[in-house]
């Protein structure tokens, strides 16, 4: 039997389409144009409205181009007639993107596009109980959208949806991964999500309080596009500021940390306080305090973190019972201002498994976020908070690293040189 691979486009086309068979298609057939037969063969939805070929991919070149994954489809529902509901969410795009590529001092407008996955235009007619294509009927468009991208040369991509990012061969999802930067794709909700105006049974909530957020994420695209902002390398992120977290490894280290954050503290600075947990529960049995972390900013503007295993099993320096009562003395010192991102569950595991009720807390970041952003449940970790907020760290994803980090090797890497200084 002959190899896929040498066999004619007519060949292939007339074989069973298995995903084998796709693929060899996608590498010969030429989607610079239409392709009558992928559509007739591959795409199972008969659209009504297939595209005109001269719509179907544009070469024209954009700094940013913009993918959805189809236009908008009559809800009857809600009674939305198609063409106001797709002129509402394109008036949505397009504000946004007026608001970010505008010309800046030292920076020209930007050029931008929007464009689908699905290149046929959508009518009530394709539509099957209002419910829109599956995933698996927008892949079928997938060699279109990734010809546009290669004679578009976007220096940017922003992905509306999951289906977008699958086409493109990135393993993320759009609610999981909002505002992440990839290459030069970023992730954000399509505006769709603004006028749902509903709450599902795990508590996310979508509507007009997600207005800011993809905004910032088109402002981020412009920051990319214009070189302001550049790939974050996480890795080399953490390289960076891998010389301002400093772990104690013993008793002697323990004292120390905890004399120079007394000192810091009571001279007025402002102390973050964080744990690492064996669980989320302070109540469940066994559980413990796996790790105290505090952090500071000299006046310089130099930001420093010492890190305290207590429980952990890797922590074989010290007694973490031997060391509590000196790391207790700062969580029970109210002259010494406190902050963490959703401090509550670090005040209640402390008090639970150590017994103390921290005093001297100040501010509660997760709480600022909320507060700018209310409603939006999923978007207030720390996580995502030093995408929307801290995207020049290039930090952003930072636990991604974590799993494959044991306690022993990350000390080594965090202090490396410092340790020969400070014995």
């Amino acid at each position: 039997m002959a190899k896929l691979e040498t066999l004619p486009l007519e060949e292939l086309y007339a074989r069973k389409m298995t995903s084998s068979v796709e693929k060899v298609i996608m590498l010969k057939e030429d989607f610079s144009k239409k392709a009558p037969l992928w559509c007739e063969k591959v795409c199972k939805l008969n659209c009504k409205a297939p595209p005109r070929d001269a719509m179907l991919v544009p070469t024209d070149t954009v700094d940013v181009l913009i993918i959805q994954d189809h236009k908008a489809f009559s809800d009857g529902k809600y009674g939305k007639r198609f063409e106001e509901v797709e002129s509402k969410h394109r008036e949505i795009i397009f504000q946004m993107a007026g608001k970010a590529f505008k010309a800046k001092e030292g920076h020209p407008k930007l050029t931008y596009a929007v464009t689908s996955l699905l290149k046929c235009q959508l009518t009530k007619d394709d539509i099957k109980k209002n419910k829109a294509p599956t995933d698996t009927v927008l892949m079928k468009c997938k060699p279109y959208v990734l010809k546009e991208i290669e004679l578009r040369k976007p220096k940017v991509i922003i992905s509306l949806n999951t289906a977008v990012t699958k086409a493109m061969g990135l393993k993320k999802t759009n609610y999981g991964n909002r505002g992440e930067i990839f290459g030069n794709v970023v992730f954000t909700l399509h505006p769709r999500t603004l006028l749902m105006l509903r709450q599902n049974s795990s508590g996310k909530f979508w509507g007009p309080d997600f207005y800011k957020i993809i905004e910032r994420d088109f402002m981020k695209a412009a920051a990319l596009a214009r070189g302001e902002l550049k790939n974050p390398d996480l890795v080399a992120a953490v390289e960076k500021v891998r010389k301002q977290v400093h772990v104690a490894r013993n008793m002697t280290d323990v004292k120390n940390f905890v004399t120079e954050l007394l000192e810091a503290g009571r001279a007025g600075k402002i102390l973050s306080y964080d744990t690492e947990t064996n669980g989320l529960d302070p109540y469940a049995t066994g559980a413990k305090l796996l790790t105290a972390q505090f952090g500071y900013r000299h006046a310089d503007g130099y930001i420093k973190a010492l890190v305290f295993p207590l429980w952990h099993r890797e922590n074989h320096g010290y007694d973490p019972v031997q060391a509590w009562p000196f790391i207790a003395e700062i969580l029970l010192d109210e002259s010494i201002g406190k902050i963490g991102h959703n401090m509550k569950f670090d005040c209640l595991f402390t008090y639970c498994t150590a017994e103390i009720r921290i005093k001297g807390v100040r501010f509660d970041t997760m709480l600022l976020l909320h507060a700018l952003d209310s409603g939006t449940q999923g978007n207030l970790g720390l996580k995502q908070a030093v995408w929307d907020y801290l995207p020049a760290m290039e930090l952003g994803g930072y636990e991604d690293l974590l799993p494959s980090l044991h306690t022993t090797k990350q000390i080594e890497k965090l202090e490396g040189e410092d340790d020969d200084e400070n014995e």
